[in-house]
Protein backbone atom coordinates (compact mmCIF):
# COMPACT_ATOMS: atom_id res chain seq x y z
CA UNK A 1 0.00 0.00 0.00
CA UNK A 2 3.10 2.38 0.72
CA UNK A 3 4.36 2.26 -2.51
CA UNK A 4 1.01 2.69 -4.66
CA UNK A 5 0.77 5.66 -1.84
CA UNK A 6 3.75 7.19 -3.18
CA UNK A 7 3.15 6.50 -6.92
CA UNK A 8 -0.07 8.57 -6.44
CA UNK A 9 1.91 11.14 -4.75
CA UNK A 10 4.73 10.63 -7.93
CA UNK A 11 1.88 11.45 -10.07
CA UNK A 12 0.26 14.12 -8.41
CA UNK A 13 3.98 15.78 -8.71
CA UNK A 14 4.79 15.07 -11.86
CA UNK A 15 0.68 17.03 -13.18
CA UNK A 16 2.65 19.83 -11.19
CA UNK A 17 5.48 19.58 -12.49
CA UNK A 18 3.69 19.90 -15.76
CA UNK A 19 2.60 22.64 -15.02
CA UNK A 20 5.21 24.75 -14.01
CA UNK A 21 8.80 25.30 -13.98
CA UNK A 22 8.75 26.30 -10.40
CA UNK A 23 12.18 27.59 -9.11
CA UNK A 24 15.09 26.08 -10.96
CA UNK A 25 16.59 26.99 -13.84
CA UNK A 26 13.74 29.15 -14.65
CA UNK A 27 14.24 32.64 -15.82
CA UNK A 28 12.57 35.33 -13.10
CA UNK A 29 8.72 36.81 -14.51
CA UNK A 30 10.28 40.44 -13.94
CA UNK A 31 12.99 39.31 -16.91
CA UNK A 32 12.38 42.88 -18.96
CA UNK A 33 13.93 41.62 -22.03
CA UNK A 34 11.97 38.08 -23.02
CA UNK A 35 14.85 36.48 -22.36
CA UNK A 36 17.36 38.15 -24.64
CA UNK A 37 18.40 40.52 -21.99
CA UNK A 38 20.98 38.61 -19.78
CA UNK A 39 22.08 41.80 -18.01
CA UNK A 40 25.78 40.56 -18.02
CA UNK A 41 27.40 43.71 -18.86
CA UNK A 42 26.63 46.85 -18.66
CA UNK A 43 25.52 47.36 -22.79
CA UNK A 44 22.22 46.77 -23.36
CA UNK A 45 22.09 43.60 -25.17
CA UNK A 46 18.09 43.64 -26.65
CA UNK A 47 18.19 42.76 -30.13
CA UNK A 48 15.16 43.52 -30.69
CA UNK A 49 13.72 47.23 -31.46
CA UNK A 50 10.84 47.55 -29.44
CA UNK A 51 10.46 48.41 -25.82
CA UNK A 52 9.58 45.27 -24.49
CA UNK A 53 10.42 46.01 -20.43
CA UNK A 54 7.46 45.77 -18.62
CA UNK A 55 9.02 46.52 -14.85
CA UNK A 56 8.83 49.77 -12.88
CA UNK A 57 13.02 49.92 -13.11
CA UNK A 58 12.66 50.85 -16.77
CA UNK A 59 13.11 54.40 -17.49
CA UNK A 60 12.80 54.67 -20.76
CA UNK A 61 10.14 57.31 -21.84
CA UNK A 62 9.45 56.52 -25.29
CA UNK A 63 7.88 53.19 -26.58
CA UNK A 64 11.03 52.41 -28.95
CA UNK A 65 14.52 50.95 -26.62
CA UNK A 66 16.28 53.63 -26.96
CA UNK A 67 18.77 52.19 -24.66
CA UNK A 68 23.06 52.71 -24.99
CA UNK A 69 23.93 51.67 -21.93
CA UNK A 70 21.72 49.24 -19.26
CA UNK A 71 19.73 51.76 -17.19
CA UNK A 72 18.23 49.13 -14.32
CA UNK A 73 18.86 50.92 -11.54
CA UNK A 74 17.94 47.80 -9.23
CA UNK A 75 19.67 44.82 -8.81
CA UNK A 76 19.81 42.05 -12.08
CA UNK A 77 16.35 40.60 -12.00
CA UNK A 78 17.32 38.53 -15.59
CA UNK A 79 19.28 36.09 -13.87
CA UNK A 80 18.76 32.36 -14.26
CA UNK A 81 17.98 31.03 -11.02
CA UNK A 82 20.73 28.53 -9.80
CA UNK A 83 19.39 24.73 -8.79
CA UNK A 84 19.51 24.03 -5.07
CA UNK A 85 22.09 23.50 -2.89
CA UNK A 86 21.70 19.81 -2.77
CA UNK A 87 21.60 19.56 -6.79
CA UNK A 88 24.95 18.74 -8.12
CA UNK A 89 25.84 19.06 -12.03
CA UNK A 90 27.61 16.62 -14.26
CA UNK A 91 31.09 16.76 -14.96
CA UNK A 92 31.45 18.56 -18.97
CA UNK A 93 31.61 15.50 -21.60
CA UNK A 94 33.83 15.90 -24.50
CA UNK A 95 31.09 15.46 -27.33
CA UNK A 96 28.30 16.89 -25.27
CA UNK A 97 27.33 20.93 -25.38
CA UNK A 98 26.48 22.38 -22.62
CA UNK A 99 22.70 21.42 -21.15
CA UNK A 100 22.88 17.96 -22.60
CA UNK A 101 23.62 14.74 -21.34
CA UNK A 102 22.61 12.90 -24.90
CA UNK A 103 24.26 13.88 -28.11
CA UNK A 104 27.64 13.71 -30.37
CA UNK A 105 25.33 13.04 -33.35
CA UNK A 106 23.93 9.85 -34.65
CA UNK A 107 24.71 6.50 -33.64
CA UNK A 108 27.70 5.05 -35.88
CA UNK A 109 28.77 1.59 -35.08
CA UNK A 110 29.46 2.62 -31.07
CA UNK A 111 27.75 4.42 -28.13
CA UNK A 112 29.99 5.85 -25.34
CA UNK A 113 27.82 5.94 -22.26
CA UNK A 114 28.56 7.24 -19.08
CA UNK A 115 27.01 6.47 -15.98
CA UNK A 116 26.64 9.13 -12.49
CA UNK A 117 25.52 8.80 -8.79
CA UNK A 118 22.91 11.43 -9.15
CA UNK A 119 23.02 12.28 -5.62
CA UNK A 120 26.39 13.58 -6.21
CA UNK A 121 27.63 13.38 -9.58
CA UNK A 122 30.54 11.24 -9.07
CA UNK A 123 31.04 8.18 -11.86
CA UNK A 124 29.56 4.87 -10.98
CA UNK A 125 32.18 2.43 -11.52
CA UNK A 126 30.56 -1.14 -11.50
CA UNK A 127 27.36 -0.34 -13.35
CA UNK A 128 25.59 -2.35 -15.82
CA UNK A 129 24.90 -1.22 -19.53
CA UNK A 130 22.63 -3.11 -22.02
CA UNK A 131 22.00 -2.77 -25.21
CA UNK A 132 21.13 -4.98 -28.23
CA UNK A 133 21.14 -8.31 -25.90
CA UNK A 134 24.40 -7.07 -24.52
CA UNK A 135 26.00 -6.46 -21.59
CA UNK A 136 28.94 -4.04 -20.75
CA UNK A 137 30.34 -3.06 -17.26
CA UNK A 138 31.73 0.86 -16.83
CA UNK A 139 34.82 1.18 -15.52
CA UNK A 140 36.09 3.65 -12.67
CA UNK A 141 35.49 6.51 -14.99
CA UNK A 142 31.80 5.25 -14.88
CA UNK A 143 31.96 5.40 -19.15
CA UNK A 144 31.13 1.97 -20.87
CA UNK A 145 31.55 1.62 -24.97
CA UNK A 146 28.58 -0.01 -26.32
CA UNK A 147 28.43 -1.58 -29.29
CA UNK A 148 25.14 -0.26 -31.75
CA UNK A 149 24.53 -0.79 -35.46
CA UNK A 150 21.41 1.63 -35.79
CA UNK A 151 19.81 4.68 -34.56
CA UNK A 152 17.71 4.59 -31.45
CA UNK A 153 18.71 1.25 -30.06
CA UNK A 154 17.45 1.15 -26.30
CA UNK A 155 20.27 1.11 -23.48
CA UNK A 156 19.85 0.81 -20.21
CA UNK A 157 21.77 1.59 -17.00
CA UNK A 158 21.48 0.15 -13.72
CA UNK A 159 23.61 -0.49 -10.41
CA UNK A 160 22.21 -2.10 -7.13
CA UNK A 161 20.57 0.00 -4.85
CA UNK A 162 19.92 2.37 -7.78
CA UNK A 163 16.56 2.99 -10.08
CA UNK A 164 17.37 2.14 -13.44
CA UNK A 165 17.20 4.37 -16.79
CA UNK A 166 16.79 3.79 -20.49
CA UNK A 167 17.17 6.28 -23.60
CA UNK A 168 16.16 4.93 -27.00
CA UNK A 169 17.91 7.74 -28.78
CA UNK A 170 19.88 8.30 -32.09
CA UNK A 171 22.68 9.63 -30.22
CA UNK A 172 26.27 8.82 -30.08
CA UNK A 173 26.70 9.94 -26.29
CA UNK A 174 24.34 8.94 -23.61
CA UNK A 175 24.99 10.25 -19.85
CA UNK A 176 22.81 8.35 -16.96
CA UNK A 177 22.26 10.14 -13.24
CA UNK A 178 20.94 7.02 -11.56
CA UNK A 179 18.85 7.74 -9.04
CA UNK A 180 19.66 5.68 -5.48
CA UNK A 181 17.01 4.20 -3.48
CA UNK A 182 18.33 6.51 -0.31
CA UNK A 183 19.94 9.95 -1.33
CA UNK A 184 21.96 9.74 2.24
CA UNK A 185 20.77 13.39 3.34
CA UNK A 186 19.20 14.25 6.33
CA UNK A 187 16.83 16.51 7.71
CA UNK A 188 15.88 18.52 10.41
CA UNK A 189 11.96 20.04 11.09
CA UNK A 190 12.52 23.69 11.77
CA UNK A 191 10.83 25.58 14.80
CA UNK A 192 6.95 25.97 14.69
CA UNK A 193 6.23 28.83 12.01
CA UNK A 194 2.87 30.73 11.21
CA UNK A 195 1.20 31.17 7.96
CA UNK A 196 0.78 34.76 8.43
CA UNK A 197 -1.34 38.11 7.00
CA UNK A 198 -0.62 41.55 7.89
CA UNK A 199 1.73 40.27 10.23
CA UNK A 200 -1.01 37.78 11.95
CA UNK A 201 -1.27 34.04 12.16
CA UNK A 202 -4.61 33.47 10.09
CA UNK A 203 -6.52 32.15 12.51
CA UNK A 204 -9.14 29.94 10.50
CA UNK A 205 -11.12 27.91 12.43
CA UNK A 206 -12.48 24.80 11.44
CA UNK A 207 -16.14 23.43 12.17
CA UNK A 208 -17.43 21.37 15.60
CA UNK A 209 -20.60 19.96 15.65
CA UNK A 210 -22.74 18.42 13.58
CA UNK A 211 -24.05 18.15 10.04
CA UNK A 212 -25.37 21.45 10.15
CA UNK A 213 -21.62 23.16 11.17
CA UNK A 214 -20.73 20.81 8.20
CA UNK A 215 -23.05 22.49 5.86
CA UNK A 216 -22.68 25.68 7.03
CA UNK A 217 -18.79 26.46 7.55
CA UNK A 218 -15.97 25.22 5.86
CA UNK A 219 -12.51 23.29 6.13
CA UNK A 220 -9.64 24.67 6.08
CA UNK A 221 -6.28 22.54 5.33
CA UNK A 222 -2.91 23.45 4.50
CA UNK A 223 0.66 22.69 3.89
CA UNK A 224 4.17 23.70 3.87
CA UNK A 225 6.81 21.73 1.85
CA UNK A 226 10.74 23.14 0.70
CA UNK A 227 10.34 24.44 -2.38
CA UNK A 228 10.30 21.60 -5.43
CA UNK A 229 11.42 22.72 -8.98
CA UNK A 230 10.46 20.38 -12.35
CA UNK A 231 14.46 21.65 -13.06
CA UNK A 232 15.12 18.67 -10.53
CA UNK A 233 12.18 16.88 -10.33
CA UNK A 234 13.32 13.84 -10.94
CA UNK A 235 16.18 14.09 -8.84
CA UNK A 236 14.21 15.22 -5.87
CA UNK A 237 14.66 13.39 -2.49
CA UNK A 238 10.88 12.96 -1.43
CA UNK A 239 11.83 11.77 1.80
CA UNK A 240 12.55 15.35 2.93
CA UNK A 241 8.68 16.91 1.85
CA UNK A 242 6.71 16.44 4.89
CA UNK A 243 7.82 16.88 8.30
CA UNK A 244 9.07 13.95 11.36
CA UNK A 245 7.19 15.86 13.98
CA UNK A 246 2.84 14.64 13.83
CA UNK A 247 -0.20 15.39 15.33
CA UNK A 248 -3.19 13.28 15.72
CA UNK A 249 -6.66 13.41 13.45
CA UNK A 250 -8.70 10.87 15.08
CA UNK A 251 -11.66 9.42 13.00
CA UNK A 252 -14.16 6.72 12.76
CA UNK A 253 -17.19 5.80 10.83
CA UNK A 254 -20.20 3.19 10.50
CA UNK A 255 -21.30 2.38 7.05
CA UNK A 256 -22.63 -0.92 8.27
CA UNK A 257 -19.37 -1.81 10.01
CA UNK A 258 -17.81 0.44 12.47
CA UNK A 259 -14.50 1.45 11.89
CA UNK A 260 -12.22 4.10 14.16
CA UNK A 261 -8.34 4.41 13.87
CA UNK A 262 -5.89 7.10 14.21
CA UNK A 263 -3.85 9.33 11.72
CA UNK A 264 -0.68 10.68 12.26
CA UNK A 265 -0.48 13.62 10.35
CA UNK A 266 2.99 15.40 9.21
CA UNK A 267 3.15 18.94 11.36
CA UNK A 268 3.82 20.74 7.78
CA UNK A 269 -0.02 20.18 7.41
CA UNK A 270 -1.59 22.99 8.23
CA UNK A 271 -4.49 21.98 9.74
CA UNK A 272 -7.07 23.55 12.23
CA UNK A 273 -8.60 22.26 15.39
CA UNK A 274 -11.87 20.06 14.19
CA UNK A 275 -14.44 17.97 16.25
CA UNK A 276 -17.00 16.75 14.07
CA UNK A 277 -20.03 13.85 14.10
CA UNK A 278 -22.63 13.92 11.35
CA UNK A 279 -24.98 11.62 11.00
CA UNK A 280 -26.84 10.73 8.01
CA UNK A 281 -29.69 8.42 8.18
CA UNK A 282 -27.41 5.51 10.15
CA UNK A 283 -24.36 6.31 9.15
CA UNK A 284 -22.23 8.53 11.06
CA UNK A 285 -18.59 10.15 10.95
CA UNK A 286 -16.29 11.79 13.66
CA UNK A 287 -13.04 13.31 13.06
CA UNK A 288 -11.58 14.89 15.81
CA UNK A 289 -8.34 16.30 16.50
CA UNK A 290 -6.47 19.81 18.23
CA UNK A 291 -5.29 20.35 15.17
CA UNK A 292 -1.94 21.93 13.77
CA UNK A 293 -1.61 25.60 12.76
CA UNK A 294 2.06 26.50 13.45
CA UNK A 295 3.98 24.60 10.71
CA UNK A 296 7.07 22.61 10.60
CA UNK A 297 9.22 22.76 7.19
CA UNK A 298 11.84 19.93 6.66
CA UNK A 299 15.49 21.58 6.16
CA UNK A 300 18.69 20.39 5.05
CA UNK A 301 21.91 21.62 6.69
CA UNK A 302 23.90 24.35 5.10
CA UNK A 303 21.64 25.42 2.61
CA UNK A 304 22.21 28.75 1.26
CA UNK A 305 18.94 29.10 -0.11
CA UNK A 306 15.21 28.13 2.17
CA UNK A 307 12.61 28.43 -0.66
CA UNK A 308 9.09 27.05 0.67
CA UNK A 309 5.74 26.36 -1.28
CA UNK A 310 2.74 27.41 0.94
CA UNK A 311 -1.02 27.53 0.78
CA UNK A 312 -4.00 27.08 2.19
CA UNK A 313 -7.23 25.90 0.61
CA UNK A 314 -11.16 26.07 1.75
CA UNK A 315 -13.42 23.37 1.19
CA UNK A 316 -16.73 24.01 1.19
CA UNK A 317 -19.53 21.17 1.49
CA UNK A 318 -22.91 23.27 2.15
CA UNK A 319 -21.29 25.94 -0.80
CA UNK A 320 -21.16 23.44 -3.14
CA UNK A 321 -24.92 22.60 -3.35
CA UNK A 322 -25.05 19.63 -0.74
CA UNK A 323 -27.57 18.57 1.41
CA UNK A 324 -28.25 16.24 3.50
CA UNK A 325 -30.43 14.17 0.93
CA UNK A 326 -27.15 14.48 -2.04
CA UNK A 327 -24.71 13.66 0.93
CA UNK A 328 -27.18 10.50 1.96
CA UNK A 329 -27.06 9.27 -2.10
CA UNK A 330 -22.92 9.25 -1.80
CA UNK A 331 -23.40 7.25 0.97
CA UNK A 332 -25.43 4.83 -0.65
CA UNK A 333 -23.30 4.87 -3.61
CA UNK A 334 -20.13 4.43 -1.67
CA UNK A 335 -21.34 1.48 0.28
CA UNK A 336 -22.45 -0.28 -2.99
CA UNK A 337 -19.13 0.47 -4.68
CA UNK A 338 -20.14 2.27 -7.26
CA UNK A 339 -17.23 4.98 -7.04
CA UNK A 340 -18.18 6.21 -10.33
CA UNK A 341 -21.16 7.92 -9.33
CA UNK A 342 -19.75 9.11 -6.17
CA UNK A 343 -17.23 11.15 -7.91
CA UNK A 344 -19.86 12.52 -10.53
CA UNK A 345 -21.45 13.55 -7.75
CA UNK A 346 -18.71 14.96 -5.77
CA UNK A 347 -15.65 16.01 -7.98
CA UNK A 348 -16.94 18.76 -10.31
CA UNK A 349 -19.49 20.65 -7.70
CA UNK A 350 -16.77 20.67 -4.82
CA UNK A 351 -14.04 21.81 -7.46
CA UNK A 352 -16.46 24.29 -9.20
CA UNK A 353 -18.29 25.71 -6.14
CA UNK A 354 -16.88 24.31 -3.30
CA UNK A 355 -12.55 24.80 -3.44
CA UNK A 356 -10.79 27.75 -3.18
CA UNK A 357 -7.41 28.25 -2.99
CA UNK A 358 -8.07 31.62 -0.37
CA UNK A 359 -4.34 31.93 0.81
CA UNK A 360 -1.06 31.53 -1.04
CA UNK A 361 2.54 32.07 0.66
CA UNK A 362 3.72 34.41 -1.23
CA UNK A 363 6.71 35.89 0.80
CA UNK A 364 8.64 33.60 3.14
CA UNK A 365 10.46 35.29 5.99
CA UNK A 366 12.16 32.34 7.08
CA UNK A 367 16.03 32.34 6.86
CA UNK A 368 16.72 28.69 7.66
CA UNK A 369 17.43 29.79 11.38
CA UNK A 370 14.29 30.85 12.99
CA UNK A 371 10.33 30.12 12.45
CA UNK A 372 9.02 28.96 8.84
CA UNK A 373 6.70 32.26 8.97
CA UNK A 374 5.01 32.87 5.48
CA UNK A 375 3.01 35.98 4.90
CA UNK A 376 0.26 34.67 2.74
CA UNK A 377 -1.76 36.43 -0.10
CA UNK A 378 -5.25 36.69 -0.56
CA UNK A 379 -6.56 35.96 -3.32
CA UNK A 380 -9.39 38.50 -4.67
CA UNK A 381 -12.58 36.39 -5.46
CA UNK A 382 -14.10 38.93 -7.89
CA UNK A 383 -10.80 38.43 -9.72
CA UNK A 384 -10.89 35.78 -12.74
CA UNK A 385 -9.44 34.74 -15.86
CA UNK A 386 -11.94 33.65 -18.40
CA UNK A 387 -10.61 30.27 -20.32
CA UNK A 388 -12.48 28.91 -23.17
CA UNK A 389 -12.42 25.91 -24.42
CA UNK A 390 -13.57 25.52 -28.19
CA UNK A 391 -14.71 22.14 -29.88
CA UNK A 392 -15.22 19.87 -27.07
CA UNK A 393 -15.81 16.72 -27.02
CA UNK A 394 -18.24 15.13 -24.28
CA UNK A 395 -16.10 11.94 -23.93
CA UNK A 396 -13.95 14.02 -21.39
CA UNK A 397 -13.99 16.44 -18.88
CA UNK A 398 -12.07 19.87 -19.49
CA UNK A 399 -10.36 21.87 -16.44
CA UNK A 400 -8.21 25.04 -16.42
CA UNK A 401 -5.41 25.47 -13.54
CA UNK A 402 -3.80 28.98 -12.93
CA UNK A 403 -0.97 29.33 -11.33
CA UNK A 404 1.76 31.38 -10.09
CA UNK A 405 5.59 30.92 -10.32
CA UNK A 406 7.72 32.19 -8.35
CA UNK A 407 12.01 31.34 -9.34
CA UNK A 408 13.96 29.06 -7.44
CA UNK A 409 10.78 29.35 -4.61
CA UNK A 410 7.25 27.42 -5.73
CA UNK A 411 4.41 27.11 -7.83
CA UNK A 412 1.64 29.01 -6.01
CA UNK A 413 -1.77 27.36 -6.95
CA UNK A 414 -4.84 30.14 -7.31
CA UNK A 415 -7.47 28.46 -9.19
CA UNK A 416 -8.88 25.38 -10.87
CA UNK A 417 -12.29 24.90 -12.44
CA UNK A 418 -13.98 22.27 -14.44
CA UNK A 419 -15.90 23.22 -17.33
CA UNK A 420 -19.88 22.47 -16.81
CA UNK A 421 -22.28 23.76 -18.95
CA UNK A 422 -21.56 25.96 -21.86
CA UNK A 423 -17.94 26.18 -23.06
CA UNK A 424 -15.62 28.87 -20.47
CA UNK A 425 -14.81 28.55 -16.93
CA UNK A 426 -13.62 31.65 -15.01
CA UNK A 427 -10.18 30.70 -13.29
CA UNK A 428 -9.77 32.86 -9.56
CA UNK A 429 -6.66 34.89 -9.84
CA UNK A 430 -4.71 37.24 -8.10
CA UNK A 431 -1.60 39.32 -8.84
CA UNK A 432 1.52 37.87 -7.01
CA UNK A 433 4.72 39.48 -6.65
CA UNK A 434 7.40 38.75 -9.08
CA UNK A 435 5.50 36.01 -10.68
CA UNK A 436 4.89 34.93 -13.79
CA UNK A 437 1.39 33.08 -14.46
CA UNK A 438 0.96 29.57 -16.11
CA UNK A 439 -2.08 28.60 -17.52
CA UNK A 440 -2.34 24.45 -17.76
CA UNK A 441 -5.72 23.32 -19.82
CA UNK A 442 -6.64 19.71 -18.87
CA UNK A 443 -8.69 17.30 -20.66
CA UNK A 444 -9.75 13.70 -18.98
CA UNK A 445 -12.03 10.79 -19.27
CA UNK A 446 -11.28 10.04 -15.36
CA UNK A 447 -14.83 11.22 -14.59
CA UNK A 448 -16.92 10.37 -17.65
CA UNK A 449 -15.41 6.79 -16.93
CA UNK A 450 -15.93 6.27 -13.85
CA UNK A 451 -12.90 6.21 -12.44
CA UNK A 452 -11.83 3.65 -14.77
CA UNK A 453 -9.34 5.17 -16.91
CA UNK A 454 -6.51 7.83 -15.87
CA UNK A 455 -5.80 9.26 -19.20
CA UNK A 456 -5.04 13.25 -19.25
CA UNK A 457 -4.19 15.84 -21.93
CA UNK A 458 -2.61 19.18 -21.40
CA UNK A 459 -1.84 22.29 -22.99
CA UNK A 460 0.30 25.00 -21.85
CA UNK A 461 -0.26 28.97 -21.82
CA UNK A 462 2.36 31.47 -19.88
CA UNK A 463 2.11 34.67 -19.64
CA UNK A 464 4.40 37.17 -17.48
CA UNK A 465 1.33 38.97 -16.26
CA UNK A 466 -2.21 38.68 -15.94
CA UNK A 467 -3.34 41.87 -18.28
CA UNK A 468 -1.76 39.44 -21.03
CA UNK A 469 -4.87 37.44 -20.52
CA UNK A 470 -7.40 39.74 -20.00
CA UNK A 471 -9.36 39.47 -22.72
CA UNK A 472 -9.38 35.75 -22.04
CA UNK A 473 -8.05 32.45 -22.98
CA UNK A 474 -8.53 30.36 -25.73
CA UNK A 475 -8.15 26.68 -25.90
CA UNK A 476 -9.20 24.39 -29.05
CA UNK A 477 -9.32 20.66 -28.82
CA UNK A 478 -6.98 20.52 -31.49
CA UNK A 479 -4.22 22.22 -29.06
CA UNK A 480 -4.45 18.96 -26.74
CA UNK A 481 -2.48 16.23 -28.07
CA UNK A 482 -4.14 13.01 -28.73
CA UNK A 483 -4.80 10.77 -25.81
CA UNK A 484 -3.37 7.30 -24.97
CA UNK A 485 -6.09 4.69 -26.87
CA UNK A 486 -7.40 3.42 -23.70
CA UNK A 487 -8.00 -0.23 -25.18
CA UNK A 488 -4.85 -0.23 -27.22
CA UNK A 489 -2.85 1.04 -24.04
CA UNK A 490 -1.81 -1.71 -21.59
CA UNK A 491 0.95 -3.67 -19.36
CA UNK A 492 0.80 -7.08 -19.97
CA UNK A 493 2.59 -8.87 -17.12
CA UNK A 494 3.34 -12.13 -19.53
CA UNK A 495 5.56 -10.44 -21.56
CA UNK A 496 6.82 -7.37 -18.93
CA UNK A 497 5.87 -4.91 -22.05
CA UNK A 498 3.81 -1.95 -22.13
CA UNK A 499 2.06 -1.03 -25.13
CA UNK A 500 0.62 1.99 -26.39
CA UNK A 501 -1.07 3.73 -28.90
CA UNK A 502 -2.66 7.14 -29.63
CA UNK A 503 -6.36 7.86 -30.50
CA UNK A 504 -5.31 9.61 -33.45
CA UNK A 505 -2.03 10.74 -35.45
CA UNK A 506 0.30 12.56 -32.90
CA UNK A 507 3.17 14.84 -32.88
CA UNK A 508 4.88 13.20 -30.00
CA UNK A 509 8.67 13.20 -29.69
CA UNK A 510 9.35 10.98 -26.77
CA UNK A 511 7.70 8.76 -24.15
CA UNK A 512 8.50 9.07 -20.65
CA UNK A 513 7.78 5.40 -19.07
CA UNK A 514 8.13 4.85 -15.40
CA UNK A 515 7.14 1.59 -14.16
CA UNK A 516 6.92 0.22 -10.73
CA UNK A 517 7.34 -3.52 -9.88
CA UNK A 518 5.44 -4.33 -6.63
CA UNK A 519 9.26 -5.35 -5.81
CA UNK A 520 12.11 -4.34 -7.20
CA UNK A 521 13.99 -1.48 -8.33
CA UNK A 522 11.86 1.73 -10.33
CA UNK A 523 12.76 1.88 -14.11
CA UNK A 524 12.47 5.28 -16.35
CA UNK A 525 12.87 5.24 -19.68
CA UNK A 526 12.51 7.93 -22.01
CA UNK A 527 11.46 6.80 -25.68
CA UNK A 528 11.85 7.63 -29.15
CA UNK A 529 7.88 9.07 -29.84
CA UNK A 530 7.78 6.98 -32.97
CA UNK A 531 7.77 3.64 -30.88
CA UNK A 532 4.59 1.75 -29.66
CA UNK A 533 6.03 -0.13 -26.96
CA UNK A 534 8.55 -0.74 -23.80
CA UNK A 535 10.06 -3.92 -22.39
CA UNK A 536 11.96 -2.91 -18.92
CA UNK A 537 14.83 -5.50 -18.35
CA UNK A 538 13.05 -7.02 -15.57
CA UNK A 539 15.37 -10.60 -15.64
CA UNK A 540 18.33 -8.48 -15.42
CA UNK A 541 16.65 -6.13 -12.73
CA UNK A 542 15.38 -9.74 -10.59
CA UNK A 543 11.87 -8.42 -10.97
CA UNK A 544 9.09 -10.80 -11.64
CA UNK A 545 6.05 -9.21 -13.58
CA UNK A 546 3.12 -9.02 -11.90
CA UNK A 547 -0.66 -7.87 -13.06
CA UNK A 548 -0.44 -5.15 -9.83
CA UNK A 549 2.50 -3.65 -11.24
CA UNK A 550 2.03 0.31 -12.16
CA UNK A 551 2.99 2.16 -14.98
CA UNK A 552 2.73 5.53 -16.10
CA UNK A 553 3.37 7.10 -19.15
CA UNK A 554 3.95 10.79 -20.24
CA UNK A 555 4.08 11.65 -23.80
CA UNK A 556 5.99 14.93 -24.40
CA UNK A 557 5.85 17.71 -27.39
CA UNK A 558 8.99 18.95 -27.29
CA UNK A 559 9.41 23.04 -28.02
CA UNK A 560 10.41 24.21 -31.47
CA UNK A 561 14.50 23.84 -31.12
CA UNK A 562 14.60 21.40 -28.96
CA UNK A 563 16.19 18.32 -31.01
CA UNK A 564 15.35 14.57 -28.99
CA UNK A 565 18.50 13.27 -29.67
CA UNK A 566 20.28 15.91 -28.43
CA UNK A 567 19.15 16.79 -24.89
CA UNK A 568 18.63 16.23 -21.20
CA UNK A 569 16.02 13.48 -20.50
CA UNK A 570 16.40 13.58 -16.88
CA UNK A 571 15.27 17.60 -17.19
CA UNK A 572 12.64 16.27 -19.27
CA UNK A 573 9.83 17.61 -17.42
CA UNK A 574 11.63 21.23 -17.18
CA UNK A 575 10.80 22.56 -20.77
CA UNK A 576 8.07 24.51 -21.55
CA UNK A 577 6.24 22.03 -23.91
CA UNK A 578 3.40 22.53 -25.92
CA UNK A 579 1.45 19.60 -25.54
CA UNK A 580 1.91 16.85 -23.01
CA UNK A 581 -0.27 13.67 -22.10
CA UNK A 582 -0.54 11.10 -19.27
CA UNK A 583 -1.66 7.74 -19.05
CA UNK A 584 -1.46 4.60 -16.40
CA UNK A 585 -3.02 1.61 -15.16
CA UNK A 586 -2.89 2.69 -11.56
CA UNK A 587 -6.20 1.62 -10.27
CA UNK A 588 -7.96 4.45 -8.07
CA UNK A 589 -10.23 1.78 -6.63
CA UNK A 590 -7.51 0.07 -4.83
CA UNK A 591 -6.87 2.90 -2.48
CA UNK A 592 -10.55 3.73 -1.76
CA UNK A 593 -12.03 2.25 1.58
CA UNK A 594 -14.46 -0.69 1.44
CA UNK A 595 -17.52 -1.05 3.62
Amino acid sequence: MKSKWFLLILVALLMAGLMTACGGSSKSSSDDDNGADDDTAPVDDDTTPVDDDTTPVDDDTTPVDDDTVDDDTAPDDDTVMPPPDWYCDLPAITGLDAGQTVGGGSISGTITVYVFNDSDCTPLEGATVLSGGNTYTTDASGMATVTADRANVLVTAFKDGYWSWAYQVDAAIMAFRLRPNDYGLTYADSTPGDFLTGGSPLGLQNPTGGLTQLLSSPIYIGAAIPGVSRYTLLSQDFNGLFSTATFDINYSYNFGTPTSDTLAAPRSIYFPAVDLNVSILTYGVTATSDGNTQIMVPMLAGLSQYPIEGLTAEVNIGGAGFNVISLGQIIIDAIGGNYGAVADLVVKPLINNGFNFNYVGANPTWDGTGAANIDMLTPAAAKGTTVTFSGASGDYDYLAVLAAEIPNRALLPLGMKIKDTGNSVTVQSVDVPDARYDLVAGKTDLLTSGLTSLNLGFVFKFANDLSEWSSGVAIADSDFLPLFDSLNTAWDSGTATVTWAFQSAADVSVVLAIYVPTTGPWSLAVINGAETSYTPPVADLGVTPSDSDIVVLVGIQLPAGVDPNAFDPTHLLNYDSLAMNLWTNFDLSTILPTF
